[in-house]
């Protein structure tokens, strides 16, 4: 069989054996496969690029910790939309870095340094999470990766995690794996073209918490070192560009769907008007940004970071909890020994603890 230059459409050549059937089947193969391809790209042109993922410049990072430590085999986000996974043994540090002004005109703000300072015996991997595993099934995506190293080189595996959540009786998690990339001191966006299989006859956990995920990973035998990626975006189809940026108010939006923090502030600040139903505790609804991706758990540094201001004067905390919580707010209720005015106004506010006061709003997946 021949094929056309530019799509690779096969033919029969002259002297080639005469076997219809199976040749016009050949050639009806590379031309589906021809059309999908142009298909996925218009649509991706067509959608005006857009990013499938969120904070893929590293700027938002909400819980505002200057690194991220994950050791053994054990996770933590690190960075909002980011999710470190150390391998057995292993050492990862995620530490959010300033770019040097006018290092490189192209970049952002900030970079992640990731840091493997123990190789450990299994892979380590940071991968983004987007919510439902229905995103893109069936479908090619195309990652596109700014990244680099300080010396030497590093290899970097890309990968697409199909997570089908917890409840009932979900389908095995589906991992599909793209030729590993080489990081080099030269900072030059690489892409990764990977068809995302289709999820048809898969069956989803009752918890709706199904997602798919962008993984890089590094493999254990390749060491210790740091790094530095830049940006990542992730685009449907093949075409081998970068997604448009969203205003950073949309980015902001979109990570507070799955995680809001309110605090610390290092200063005196109020969390809200209250009302004391009675002389040892004062209520109010903290209402959300914007609302969650689910219903959420709410949770707080410690019982005795906040105060409760009245008329009379100021009153630390001896307890704080939530309740009726929503996808939109909760019932705060801010604990005293005493002191308040039963049916009376009060704010609470995180004036016993300036430093560590914070309340934690998680509906990550």
């Amino acid at each position: 069989m021949g094929s056309t230059t530019r799509f690779g459409i096969t033919y029969p050549e002259l002297s080639a054996a005469p076997d219809g059937p199976s040749q016009m089947q050949t050639m009806a193969d590379t031309i589906e496969d021809a059309l999908g391809t142009a298909v996925d790209d218009v649509a991706g042109l067509t959608a005006g690029r857009e990013d499938l993922i969120f904070n893929g410049n590293f700027r938002i990072n909400q819980e505002a910790a200057a690194s991220y430590t994950a050791t053994a085999a054990s996770g933590k986000y690190a960075c909002d939309g980011w999710y470190i996974y150390s391998g057995t043994g292993a050492t990862n540090v995620m530490t959010p870095t300033a770019e040097t002004a006018g290092t490189y005109a192209d970049h952002d703000r900030y970079y992640m340094a990731w840091n493997r300072t123990v190789a450990g015996s299994a892979d380590s991997y940071y991968e983004h999470r987007r919510e439902d595993v229905r995103s893109a099934s069936g479908s090619n995506v195309t990652i596109a990766i700014l990244a680099d190293v300080a010396s030497s080189t590093a290899s970097l595996k890309v990968e697409i995690v199909q997570n089908f959540g917890t409840g009932g009786s979900p389908s095995t998690t589906v991992v599909t794996t793209s030729t590993a990339i080489t990081l080099s001191t030269s900072n030059t966006a690489q892409y990764v073209t990977i068809a995302v299989p289709s999820i048809s006859g898969k069956t989803l956990g009752t918890n709706d918490d199904h997602y798919v995920s962008i993984r890089l990973t590094r493999e254990s035998g390749y060491g210790t070192g740091t790094i530095r990626l830049h940006r990542v975006g992730v685009t449907l189809g093949t075409a081998q560009v970068w997604p448009d940026k969203r205003p950073k108010q949309q980015e902001l939006a979109i990570a507070q769907r799955f995680y809001y923090q309110w605090g610390p502030f290092g200063a005196g600040k109020y969390v809200s008007h209250a009302t004391s139903l009675n002389t040892i505790a004062g209520y109010f609804v903290f209402r959300f940004p914007v609302t969650m991706r689910a219903t959420p758990a709410v949770t707080f540094s410690a019982n005795n970071d906040f105060s409760v201001q009245n008329s009379a004067g100021l009153v630390n905390t001896t307890g704080i909890a939530a309740s009726n919580i929503t996808a939109d707010s909760a019932m705060i209720t801010a604990t005293v020994a005493a002191g308040l005015t039963a049916n009376g106004g009060c704010m609470v506010l995180n004036d016993q603890d300036t430093t560590n006061a914070a309340i934690y709003v998680n509906a990550r997946l």
